[in-house]
């Protein structure tokens, strides 16, 4: 059991009306790390963290990986008894309630 806490970083994708306005992405993902770059300046900032999720479009499998990373080890806990907080924490529409609870239609399976 780890008693620390733990950070976690999901990106979304560029959505369609990003793609019309022309946007395209300015960070890369690689398991702990995001690194953001100013389109302007070419300037990169690298930060780190426990987990880095990209979403790649299979819902599914991305909650599977998150809930196999995080959530096991949050759910072992309360059910111990100790006191657990999941915090999901950014603009509106980036997808923390997906995160969060998934779609209804397409639960993930206890596999």
């Amino acid at each position: 059991m780890s008693n620390r806490v733990h950070v976690a970083v999901r990106c979304r994708p560029i959505n369609e009306r990003e793609k019309t306005r022309g946007a395209v992405p300015c960070f890369e993902i690689d398991n702990t790390r995001c690194t953001i770059t100013d389109q302007a300046s070419g300037e990169q900032r690298q930060f780190t963290f426990d987990h880095c999720y990209m979403a790649n479009g299979n819902l599914q499998e991305e909650q599977a990986e998150i809930m196999k990373d995080l959530g096991t080890e949050v759910l072992s806990q309360a059910i111990q008894g100790y006191n657990v907080t999941v915090l999901a924490y950014g603009q509106t529409g980036a997808g923390k309630s997906l995160t969060m609870i998934g779609k209804p239609q397409s639960p993930v399976s206890d596999e």
